[in-house]
């Protein structure tokens, strides 16, 4: 009697496949009864990130200080993308005029990108080529809906993003925006983010 395939998500059946090194077609053609695996995706290393249709991408960008100005730079998941993604290393560096400088975190909606974006560096060779987040910056910036508020020494790196929880989901048509309160200062932002398609059943 031929098995029939209720797995409808094929990105979990390949990762259970690649991972575990079975040959042939998918390995588990239903849920349990065949064999009941436990996988936390989310554990996977980074190397293996692309089997379970993960593309990592990093990219350090900053703003330069102008007089008079704040600094600004955002990252945007374009409108219609069909991806999520997911923050999971930010390292903000500020300065150097004062010792310590707030930095405003908001998120918006429908909001388009700053000057020169740029795309995202893959981290593994094997993952599509081009992040679909784009990350730009400006100067002059008023930012809204900001939900975090960081008091950073100046001329030090800081890591924002410590646990797996503080990691900053961004759907499409959403961008994260990171701003300075004091003038005449130099933003920069290093970004580690991982994306992948949504699925028929994610789609809202």
């Amino acid at each position: 009697m031929a098995g029939y395939n209720e797995i409808l998500v094929g990105r979990f059946a390949r990762a259970l496949q690649k991972i575990t090194g079975i040959k042939g077609s998918v390995p588990t053609a239903t849920l349990s009864s065949d064999v009941a695996a436990t996988l936390d995706l989310t554990l996977i290393p980074i190397e293996e990130r692309y089997l379970s249709a993960f593309d990592v991408y990093a990219v350090n960008q900053g703003s330069a200080a102008v007089a008079a100005q704040n600094s600004a730079v955002r990252i945007r998941n374009p409108a219609g993308s069909n991806v999520i993604a997911v923050l999971e290393y930010l390292a903000i560096t500020v300065g150097p005029g004062v010792a310590a400088d707030t930095v405003s975190v908001g998120r918006q909606t429908g909001v388009v990108d700053f000057a020169g974006p740029v795309t995202g560096l893959r981290v593994d060779s094997r993952m599509r080529p081009n992040s679909t987040l784009l990350v730009s910056t400006s100067n002059n910036i008023l930012n809204a809906n900001v939900f975090l508020s960081l008091n950073l020494a100046t001329g030090l790196s800081t890591q924002v993003i410590l646990t797996n929880n503080q990691e900053i989901p961004v759907l499409p048509n959403d961008a994260i925006t990171f701003t300075t309160a004091t003038l005449n200062e130099v933003l920069i932002v290093s970004f580690r983010w991982r994306e992948r398609f949504l699925e028929e059943s994610e789609r809202i």
